[in-house]
């Protein structure tokens, strides 16, 4: 959802995104990598080193992890809170 809007709304081709996933132990990061760059449209080799989480006692429901996308703009972020100004009449912040 956030990948389309940033591609259909401010023309950021999804070659310019970044990824990281975060995973539970025992989890095969390549197998999340490749279903997580198949389901956004995000080049595998747009990923950085995946997050590990330590075991936390509680059932991981989250096969193939979380994947957290990043685009180092901020001229695109300064746009995305002046839109965000304009439609809500306050200031955005971050």
């Amino acid at each position: 959802m956030f990948v389309g809007w940033l591609e259909n709304h401010y023309g950021v081709p999804k070659e310019k995104l970044k990824a990281r996933i975060q995973l539970w132990p025992g989890k095969d990061e390549w197998l999340a990598v490749g279903w997580w760059s198949e389901q956004l449209g995000i080049p595998k080799n747009n990923f950085i080193k995946s997050n590990v989480k330590k075991q936390s006692g509680k059932k991981d429901k989250a096969r193939f992890g979380v994947c957290r996308v990043y685009l180092d703009s901020k001229g695109l972020l300064a746009r995305i809170l002046n839109d965000i100004d304009l439609e809500f009449g306050h200031p955005a912040t971050y």
